[in-house]
């Protein structure tokens, strides 16, 4: 077998509701020299027969005893062949194109060693939400990552293959923020960016990971900052010890209504685009999700009603919002 332009890795458990329409995105690229390895971690439903409903040569099927993603992705990235690593996720979808313009980017960018692109959030039908506008410059991008959190859509990525090893791969310690943890580890030593492009769908579900198992999601994000802290500062920095301090006390809390309380943020993020862009019944659709999960989502109802107003109101109402926001309002009594 020839070595590959890109291999794309996918770790699936219990995918099949989304699997071959996730499948069938990477496979109907433009770039159609790539290795698919798909990690089957476990699953109980017909992932196996999906993608062995697959005669393409490209498809390379590879089960394991469920071992989590963070494994099944490390098992992946093992067998990769390609100079490149591209991420997919199972339920998801890759718009054509996205190989291409992301080889093309790192080609021309030797210091980049991870990138991700903006991506578009769908519901289960396939419809699009809207989206979430991530940074794309590489200072931009760390700060944030340093600062804040992730903004890089994780099945969105590429990497070279040698930044990767270089790195160590995904650490295990991480059950979850695997990708997280990886993106500021290879930030330490690479640049990190996002395409300004969409070439991504992200599957907005309150089944997905993030959702079900939101209080560790964030604690092993809070891990990742740690220890990302500790490296910038030349400081020692043990995986357990600073585990323990990040964990401790710290309970799981309600789940369900965590993961209702993160999706109806997003949604609301995404009709607060929605409505700049002047597409006040996208954002309705959206608002109202926002608010069916979370009624006391204030910054969404006020959006919802600001809807339904002229789109020269709605212009003022966000200028003087962004005004307020920034502080640069000032009464004529504060005037020195």
């Amino acid at each position: 077998m020839s070595i590959p332009m890109v291999s794309v890795v996918m770790s699936v458990f219990n995918g099949e509701r989304f699997l071959k329409k996730a499948v069938d995105s990477v496979l109907t690229q433009s770039l159609q020299d790539l290795q698919f390895i798909i990690v089957d971690d476990g699953s109980t439903d017909t992932t196996r027969d999906i993608v062995h409903g697959y005669s393409d040569p490209r498809v390379e099927y590879v089960y394991q005893e469920n071992a989590g993603l963070t494994r099944g992705l490390n098992r992946g990235f093992a067998l990769a062949a390609g100079e490149y690593v591209a991420r997919m996720d199972a339920d998801d979808v890759s718009l054509s194109g996205r190989f291409d313009s992301q080889i093309a980017f790192l080609k021309c960018h030797p210091d980049v060693g991870l990138l991700g692109t903006q991506a578009y959030g769908i519901d289960a039908k396939g419809e699009t939400l809207g989206y979430e506008a991530l940074p794309v410059d590489a200072d931009q991008v760390e700060k944030e990552l340093r600062r804040r959190g992730n903004c890089i859509v994780h099945g969105s990525v590429i990497l070279r293959r040698s930044v990767f090893d270089a790195v160590g791969g995904y650490c295990d310690g991480f059950r979850f923020a695997q990708d997280y943890d990886l993106a500021l580890r290879i930030a330490d030593r690479y640049r990190v960016c996002n395409l300004p492009e969409f070439h991504y769908c992200l599957r907005i579900r309150l089944d997905s990971i993030t959702c079900r198992h939101y209080a560790e999601q964030t604690q092993f994000a809070a891990l990742a900052r740690a220890l990302a802290s500790k490296r910038s500062r030349g400081l020692p920095a043990s995986l357990e010890d600073e585990k323990r301090g990040v964990f401790e006390g710290r309970g799981r809390g309600n789940e369900e209504r965590r993961g209702e309380g993160i999706v109806s943020s997003l949604l609301c993020a995404y009709g607060t685009t929605n409505l700049n862009n002047d597409e006040p019944k996208l954002a309705r659709v959206v608002l109202r999700k926002s608010l069916e999960l979370n009624m006391y989502n204030t910054r969404a109802a006020a959006l919802y009603l600001l809807s339904y107003f002229p789109r020269n109101v709605r212009k003022h109402c966000r200028r003087a919002y962004q005004l307020l926001r920034h502080g640069s309002i000032v009464t004529p009594e504060l005037r020195s």
